[in-house]
């Protein structure tokens, strides 16, 4: 949807701020802090206003949004996802989509039994779903059963709660599932699969987003795919029609859906059509077809260079490869009777061909992009002091795509303080925090186009920065986010026990203990992990070092194990960094109640785990790893994550070889752990 309001400004040559927060009124953690940020939109800087409000109504009444959107009602404004009489939108076909769906499903698959996880009640996309289930049925003389509809809020556990009524509560049978979202479809599939129900033989499954997970997940879910990126550019093109009077306030605009089958309901994934595409690329593939058609006819000779060069015009244009692939693909099959059978195959390669280059292009280029970034993240969190944090997000923004950057603080309830600006020299100015930057929005340059994200921790509201759009995933912009409010934090905490160290040097020697404690507060942030409560690189380093130096000093051996998570990207493209969190959290943990409190346990960064342990031998070692297993299996039998827990590890014991090195040691327990991947991987288990 962004990428569509993105396409709209360069188009329209307006300027757009687009601001980030999250669900009015969620119960989610640290949603207020995170919404903070809309108090600073003030109405009199701007001409007209886009409400995302599918999103922001998701927890709320119609009444309480209409009352969060009022502060705005001097602007013209459009609302994505949600429709009402008087209201300017842009929303979705929900009806005819979900219809589709419902009818596939029984007429094509011969379902009748169909359940349905609804959205919440009063969201207009929840409600229009859940009356097509309903109409579909009654059409095909099915009764309405309400038995069979579980009432959800769009969120994942809602597929998971509805499974488990509809199976142990209401012990009802039934043989499909629609989810009015693929959120909740997901985890309801999830949950079959687990309790040994198979997909789609036993039970049909559909959605309606078309998420990345549908496509990933196995096997891939069928679904109804809104046009996203249209609804975007819509709703900007409507908003300056209405604005230039070009258009009345409170037209709608609706757009069509499209189903996409898949396994979920027994059918194989269908290719893209001609129909499916915009006009714009109807026509260049119109006019391709024709041209091949013209060569078919006249001259077979030049068909191979003619589909290279066409395939590469494409790509350079923009076109994704999947929909290349399946255009193309639906152009031959079109003219397969024309086209002799060694032709067809040397076109088919080079599909193949293509595809498996173009893959890998873009896998090493999407690997060299993401480790600028997680430098970038890794190397900010280490600074704390303010003209060290200036300088380097001047060295470095530019090497992650950033061009324009600016980081703002709240300095009380109304004001706010200008921390850095990659444009100004104008750092520690004191200004009113609706002005958004010093000289308020007009000071920027005509046709700006920046996004607004709030800078927040737990309870505490930091302030706010402004960036340019980026080729990164959103989640990117999320991850500095959350990286430079770390900063923010430790630099303010940081200032204030200096502050607070000076005042205590005025005070008499009583005062003292409170320094100490507050310094060694700070030595704990530095050598602790956030998320485990372990010793991070540098706080196991430094303890292993005192630790192997009275180890030496007795005589007394040790050993050194390395822990690496198995499949934690595929948990984090997969399901999302949440879960990936409550992976490292739970091997973490289960180390903590593993070890002894003598021994030290650490997270080296990422996925990798250490423990060093005095008086062990390889035998105790094996039984260290027995206990762990057992507890891995343990977590996964109590846990119903929709993956599973799994490590490798390696160990190296101490000797006179390397002379007690902590350094040798780790490398040694990490090529023992390399070799025990390695191991997996040969009989096919994977890491």
């Amino acid at each position: 949807m962004y990428s569509g309001i993105q396409s709209a400004v360069a188009e329209l040559g307006v300027s757009v701020l687009t601001v980030g927060g999250g669900d009015v009124d969620s119960l989610h953690s640290n949603n207020i802090q995170r919404n903070r940020v809309f108090d600073l939109i003030n109405a009199d800087d701007f001409d007209g206003i886009i409400f995302q409000s599918g999103s922001l109504i998701s927890y709320i009444t119609e009444e309480r949004f209409f009352s969060f959107c009022s502060r705005f009602d001097a602007l013209p404004s459009v609302h994505i996802g949600f429709r009402k009489s008087g209201y300017s939108s842009v929303v979705v076909d929900n009806v005819s989509g979900m219809k589709e769906l419902v009818d596939h499903f029984i007429e094509v698959h011969h379902r009748k039994e169909i359940t349905f996880i609804r959205g919440p009640i009063s969201c207009t996309d929840a409600d229009e779903r859940f009356e097509a289930y309903r109409e579909s049925l009654l059409e095909h003389g099915i009764h309405f059963n309400e038995d069979l509809v579980f009432q959800g809020n769009f969120l994942s556990e809602s597929g998971l709660a509805a499974v488990k009524e509809f199976i142990d509560n209401k012990k009802i049978k039934f043989d499909a599932i629609i989810g009015a979202n693929d959120q909740m479809a997901l985890f309801a599939m999830n949950e079959l699969l687990r309790r040994g129900i198979r997909v789609p033989r036993d039970v049909c499954i559909g959605g309606f987003d078309n998420l990345i997970s549908a496509r990933a997940c196995s096997p891939a879910l069928t679904t109804v795919g809104q046009p996203v990126f249209e609804l975007g550019k819509k709703a900007l093109n409507l908003l300056v029609e209405i604005i230039e009077g070009k258009t009345a306030s409170g037209t709608t605009v609706t757009l069509p859906c499209r189903r996409f089958l898949r396994r979920s309901c027994g059918c194989i994934s269908v290719p893209v059509k001609s129909s499916d595409l915009d006009d714009a690329d109807t026509t260049a593939y119109a006019f391709f077809e024709k041209q091949f058609v013209n060569l078919l006819k006249e001259d077979q000779s030049s068909v191979i260079d003619f589909f290279i060069n066409e395939i590469i015009t494409f790509l350079k244009n923009g076109c994704k490869l999947s929909e290349l692939i399946s255009s193309l693909g639906y152009i031959l099959d079109k003219h397969s009777h024309e086209i002799p059978h060694h032709l067809h195959n040397k076109i088919r390669q080079i599909f193949f061909t293509i595809s498996e280059e173009h893959f890998e292009i873009s896998r090493l280029k999407r690997q060299e992009e993401e480790g600028q970034l997680f430098s970038f993240i890794d190397d900010l969190r280490k600074i704390s002091e303010p003209d060290a944090i200036r300088e380097y997000l001047r060295a470095n923004l530019i090497n992650i795509g950033i061009k324009e950057f600016v980081v703002v603080l709240y300095k009380d309830i109304h004001n706010s303080v200008l921390f850095y600006s990659n444009s100004t020299d104008e750092s520690g100015r004191v200004f009113r925090s609706k002005q958004i930057l010093p000289g308020g929005i007009s000071s920027l340059r005509p046709h700006f186009n920046l996004i607004c994200l709030p800078l927040f921790e737990t309870n505490l509201d930091i302030g706010f920065f402004l960036t340019n759009p980026t080729d990164y995933n959103p989640v990117f912009l999320e991850m500095i986010r959350g990286s430079l409010s770390g900063t923010m934090q430790m630099m303010d905490m940081i200032t204030k026990e200096r502050e607070y160290g000076v005042l205590l040097e005025k005070k008499v020697q009583e005062r003292t203990a409170e320094l100490q404690q507050a310094l060694d507060k700070l030595e704990q942030i530095s050598i602790r992990d956030e998320l485990t409560g372990l010793l991070n690189r540098r706080g196991f380093l430094s303890t292993a070092d005192r630790y192997i130096a009275l180890a030496k000093r007795n005589r007394r051996s040790f050993i050194c194990i390395y822990i690496d998570l198995d499949k934690l990207k595929i948990i984090n493209d997969t399901y999302g960094h949440a879960h990936g969190d409550l992976a490292i959290k739970a091997i973490a943990d289960i180390l903590n109640e593993t070890f002894r409190k003598t021994d030290i346990v650490g997270r080296m960064g990422g996925d990798e785990f250490t423990a060093l342990a005095l008086d062990y031998s390889e035998s105790d070692c094996k039984l260290i790893i027995k206990r762990i297993d057992l507890a891995v299996e343990k977590y996964n039998k109590l846990n119903n994550n929709p993956w599973v827990l799994r490590y490798s590890f390696g160990w190296a014991t101490s000797s006179q070889e390397h002379g007690f090195d902590i350094d040798t040691l780790l490398k040694l327990a990490d090529q023992a752990l390399y070799r025990a991947k390695e191991e997996k991987r040969n009989n096919g288990k994977g890491v």
